[in-house]
């Protein structure tokens, strides 16, 4: 499934005649030394940039499990590319996105163990390096379950977990505490509705930089985008930022396996 491009030096997959392939943001302390790298994807149709959301609607069509498999195996091209590139170090965070319904299957299914870490072992990165993010999306009450279940598993053996875009969709309080996260990442709209116009009355910032203090939890400012936001960010006890202030997600240079 995976494919070698020798032009781009990176794995790729086609899918459907789509062209996807990984590219990383990092993620960095307030030094902007890099803490970790978010994998995200990008899709091309004969070499012209495609919607992500109009193809994963495509990808809807085929099936819940077809989307599973190929989430899965999304993931695979990101850990080998990040793997043997030249940001790769033992020590550096990898931020995998992944839905809450997707966890059903690691709750209820046997072949966890015999076929999927088996394959994320084989990329070589250490489990305690790997954040998975549980993007903002609907998770309908008979998954929660599975959602609790499956990232308590996957917790025991090393995998930390990320709440992605915390205050936009359904990435609230309810859902920290489904999965108990190790980090928040606070949403651009969060950021600018509450920490920019500096309210003092109601603010959920510093509520929740109350609660996560509290709790020991991480806190990681998504869209940092100027040095006023970098300083807003700070002043609610960020921990990590991620921004195009920062850095531009990008593809790097991958060693090819032999």
């Amino acid at each position: 499934m995976l494919e070698w491009n020798t032009d781009n030096h990176r794995y790729e997959m086609t899918v459907l005649g789509y062209q996807v392939h990984s590219v990383f943001q990092s993620i960095n302390h307030d030094s902007r030394t890099v803490f970790g790298y978010e994998a995200l994807c990008r899709i091309e149709m004969q070499g012209e940039r495609v919607d992500i959301k109009k193809f994963f609607k495509i990808l809807e069509d085929f099936g819940e499990k077809a989307e599973f498999r190929f989430k899965f195996f999304l993931n695979i091209m990101h850990l080998r590319n990040f793997r043997n590139s030249n940001i790769y170090d033992r020590e550096t965070k990898l931020f995998l996105n992944l839905t809450p319904c997707f966890f059903k299957y690691f709750a209820h299914e046997q072949d966890l163990d015999n076929l999927y870490l088996p394959l994320i072992k084989q990329e070589q990165v250490d489990l305690s390096q790997i954040v998975v993010e549980i993007v903002e999306d609907y998770c309908p009450l008979a998954d929660i379950e599975s959602l609790h279940k499956g990232t308590a598993y996957l917790k025991s053996i090393g995998i930390s977990f990320a709440l992605d875009d915390f205050g936009t969709g359904w990435s609230g309080y309810s859902r920290m505490a489904v999965v108990q996260p190790n980090y928040i990442k606070v949403s651009r709209e969060m950021l600018i509705e509450f920490g920019l116009n500096e309210l003092t009355e109601n603010n959920l910032l510093a509520e929740l930089d109350t609660i996560t203090s509290l709790q020991g939890i991480k806190v990681i400012f998504e869209g940092i985008e100027n040095s006023d936001n970098l300083k807003t960010a700070a002043r609610y006890g960020a921990d990590y930022y991620q921004g195009y202030y920062l850095d531009f997600p990008k593809s790097y240079p991958t060693n090819k396996l032999e």
